[in-house]
């Protein structure tokens, strides 16, 4: 079924037609491509005004508290494409899912508990931590009007960037 799915992602990356595909592969698309889509479709409604900051921490807490369960339609609904992890960027859901898969199979994440969250506009960020380093500069340069997350996971800092017009998220470092 993964070696299945990572074709279909491959073709599909590539621009391939999915008429090619076995029976047993074309309804794995298919089922892939509706979900895909349910989850494109997928809005919060952000709050307005003074609201937006809490609301982008508690999207913020529910994003983080689904990462540690592997809640993957969850975290996959609170985000938006392209996403940026870790100094990559991934266009489809998919594919943020394999890589994060990846990352954190090594984790035991019932070990890790979300100790605070903190939201901070770019000015605030930047005058509370200083100038963003190199490593982030690149995520950083053209998001100044949204809102950052820095989470306190066990000790380890991680960011969230959210877009302020659906406070969903849109990149992730630790």
């Amino acid at each position: 079924m993964f070696f299945q799915s990572m074709l279909v992602f491959f073709c599909l990356a590539h621009g391939h037609s999915h008429e090619a595909f076995s029976p047993q592969t074309k309804a794995l698309y298919e089922d892939f491509a509706s979900s895909s889509a349910a989850l494109l479709q997928k809005n919060i409604k952000p709050p307005s005004g003074e609201n937006q900051r809490s609301g982008a921490a508690l999207v913020s807490r529910r994003f983080l508290t689904q990462l540690l369960r592997n809640d993957w339609d969850e975290i996959l609904s609170l985000a938006a494409f392209p996403f940026w992890l870790e100094s990559k960027t991934y266009s489809f859901p998919i594919a943020l899912r394999v890589a994060w898969e990846k990352q954190l199979s090594q984790k035991r994440l019932a070990n890790y508990e979300i100790r605070g969250i903190e939201v901070f506009s770019f000015e605030q960020m930047k005058e509370r931590f200083g100038p963003p380093p190199e490593r982030l500069k690149q995520l950083l340069s053209n998001r100044r009007n949204h809102w950052f997350a820095v989470a306190n996971i066990s000790g380890k800092a991680a960011i969230l960037v959210l877009q302020p017009s659906t406070l969903k998220v849109v990149a992730f470092h630790d």
